[in-house]
């Protein structure tokens, strides 16, 4: 496969995420003039912010905790995210605040969410 040189300018959600997806088998250069934000994707961190999940925090009053936060990140982050745990662990509530943030960071209608977005829980609660 060929591999190419891309320069994405812009980090915001859909930059960020073309430029992770890009760079699995090209070599990409993701431009931004966010000083913080060229910092924290150098240092390999997420500049998703934490502030988002925190305004998903005291929209539906709860606190998730540092496990969970990561998961909603990386499920933003990543093409797949498997969730398991045993009943009352959060994965029906970290299931939630992922669809509710990438509807909200992608500016996306219902109608285009459930056209853009696969879930699958095979039993229990978060299946319905």
């Amino acid at each position: 496969m060929k591999k190419y040189n891309i320069t994405v300018a812009g980090t915001g959600y859909v930059g960020l995420s073309l430029a992770v997806l890009l760079a699995q088998h090209n070599s990409v250069i993701a431009l931004d003039v966010i000083e913080e934000k060229v910092e924290q994707i150098n240092n390999r961190q997420s500049p998703i912010q934490d502030k988002e999940i925190e305004n998903l925090e005291m929209e539906n009053g709860i606190s998730y905790n540092e496990l969970q936060k990561e998961a909603i990140k990386k499920a933003l982050e990543k093409n797949l995210l498997i969730i398991t745990g045993g009943p009352g662990t959060g994965k029906t509530t970290i299931i939630k605040a992922i669809v509710a943030l990438y509807k909200r960071l992608n500016k996306l209608s219902y109608d285009a969410l459930i056209h853009d977005l696969a879930l699958l829980a095979p039993t229990g609660r978060a299946s319905k």
